[in-house]
């Protein structure tokens, strides 16, 4: 009996309670009791990112200042007036340079505001109610992910117009790659690459020198521009170029000294003190691969995303004893019950062990028991010739190089000194591609072959070890031990009986009561005679 009632003192139970219509405050005095028991299903499932975050961003001063607008480039195109100056000379390129300074600049605020649009229209999805500290973890997640992907995604198309551009060789307007000599045999002039110290413009597009005043026509230079370079491509040469000079008045005074124009414009030299993160010698390249952009601001808010959410109940659960109620009714019922048990059983055993031992013993055994030229010497087959270099090789195809003779035949009109050892492509090696299949339709499948899957089991593996849960929480619906069926049984019976013990015979004492009353009330009176 005391083992039963301690064991019905100590039992822990779960106890399951809704909330309804809980409030922000509610919610995170629940959350800090209750922790992981604590499940609020949303009345809205998605909820647009702009609900709750904010972007804030702040722009390289650069891209704010005159240095981009067009009354500077106007102003720079004027700046050496009638005079002849050499190509090289800043007051030539210069005009040419600070508009490819403002066409990034445009290029990544447009990119930046468009792609901030669609961010902001996305869906964050949630079931139920997600706790602030997750919340938030979250939010900055796809903050960071949006600012990875959105600088990623600019600099990868920049990329491809830069490749672009060098793949095909396409001359420079400003003859700054390339000059063309007419000789006095030949009818079209010829291109000759520009060579900047020991670059040449026909080896690599990034080939700079320094810009500069020059004197013209004695070539010496007057003033070196610190920082701002000229090369192949307009270009590549800002990329490498930095805003040193323009960081400092006396720099830009000076230079404005050399200008031919009518009327000076009053320009005032970037501040080095708002630049937090890039120092002033940082090349463009550098301030472009951070999408010009000095400093994020972004603002998670957490209580416009629970308010968005709409939480219409939280159901929580909890461990507690059993209430001193239930314990003292339960005894109750348990002591009844036995009593009970005991006096339909014990009468019963004895009778039954008094018969056993009149009976005689019974021994039971046991029993024991596992182109250009008008006839060509050769035609590379499947090779073109076009207008741009990458037209022609997306139309070619590599029918040749999987031909060992048509190789070997193709290097005996080279003149190299020493031929070298080259193998022809394996046709027999698997291939969703053919060897006439030509580069675009390769290009078309990223060039690839075959897609292989990762090992699922063992991808799930590394995310789960990367998430590092803490703890796991999880309710398990079962049916009542056969203890507690049997107390509660007994327990039920025996009360019931006590119970019945008690009010029965009071009932019939009060029934036959009311009858003999009843009785009395309503018998006839039978009047006396006298003789």
């Amino acid at each position: 009996m005391a083992v039963l009632l301690l064991y019905t003192s100590l039992i822990n139970v779960t106890q399951t309670v809704n909330e309804k219509a809980p409030t922000m405050t509610k919610y995170l005095e629940l959350y800090s009791t209750y922790s992981q028991a604590v499940i609020c299903p949303c009345k809205q499932v998605s909820i647009n990112y702009d609900t709750f975050i904010s972007i804030e961003y702040t722009f390289h001063q650069v891209c704010t200042s005159i240095f981009i607008s067009q009354d500077w480039i106007d102003y720079l195109s004027t700046s050496y007036g009638s005079d002849n100056v050499y190509i090289n000379d800043f007051r030539y390129t210069s005009p040419f340079t600070f508009q490819a300074l403002s066409t990034l600049c445009d290029l990544i605020n447009q990119t930046v505001s468009i792609r901030l649009t669609q961010f902001y229209s996305s869906q964050y999805v949630s079931a139920s109610v997600i706790s602030s500290d997750v919340f938030k973890s979250q939010a900055q997640s796809l903050v960071d992910q949006f600012r990875l992907s959105t600088t990623n995604d600019f600099l990868l198309s920049l990329t491809t117009i830069r490749n672009t551009t060098q793949s095909n060789a396409l001359f420079s307007g400003l003859q700054t790659n390339y000059y063309f000599i007419t000789q006095n045999d030949t009818k079209w002039p010829d291109p000759y690459p520009v060579a900047y110290g020991n670059c040449t413009c026909s080896y690599s597009p990034k080939c700079i020198a320094q810009s500069g005043i020059y004197n013209f026509p004695n070539p010496t230079i007057l003033f070196s521009v610190p920082g701002i370079y000229i090369g192949c491509y307009v270009t590549e040469s800002l990329l490498q170029s930095n805003l040193e000079c323009f960081y400092n008045q006396t720099c830009i005074d000076r230079l404005q000294s050399y200008f031919s124009s009518t009327s000076l414009m009053n320009i005032t030299a970037l501040d080095e003190s708002l630049s937090a993160n890039l120092l002033k010698n940082s090349t463009i390249e550098e301030v472009v691969n951070l999408l010009m952009i000095e400093q994020w601001d972004q603002s998670i808010m957490y209580d416009r995303y629970f308010n968005a959410c709409q939480p219409f109940e939280c159901t929580y659960t909890y461990q507690t004893k059993n209430k001193l109620v239930y314990i003292i009714t339960t005894l109750i019922g348990l002591l009844g019950g036995l009593i009970t048990m005991l006096k339909l059983i014990v009468p019963r055993v004895v009778k039954f062990a008094r018969r056993k031992q009149e009976q005689p013993t019974a021994h039971i055994a046991r029993i024991c028991g596992s182109g250009g030229c008008n006839s060509p010497s050769f035609y590379v087959p499947g090779f073109y010739m076009a207008c741009y270099i990458i037209e022609s090789l997306l139309q070619s195809d590599l029918r040749c190089f999987y031909n060992q003779t048509c190789i070997d035949q193709l290097q005996s009109y080279f003149i190299s000194s020493s031929a070298i050892n080259i193998t022809s492509l394996d046709k027999s090696l698997s291939s969703r591609f053919l060897p006439n299949s030509t580069f675009e339709e390769i290009v078309n499948g990223l060039m690839i072959e075959q897609w292989n899957p990762s090992n699922q089991s063992v991808m799930y593996e590394r995310y789960f070890n990367a998430c590092r849960p803490s703890e796991c929480t999880y309710t398990q619906e079962t049916k009542n031990s056969i203890i507690y069926i049997v107390t509660t049984l007994i327990g039920l019976l025996g009360g019931l009986i006590t119970a019945l013990k008690l009010i029965v015979p009071r009932l019939v004492k009060f029934t036959a009561f009311f009858i003999r009353k009843w009785r009395m009330r309503n018998a006839a009176v039978i009047p006396m005679i006298e003789t």
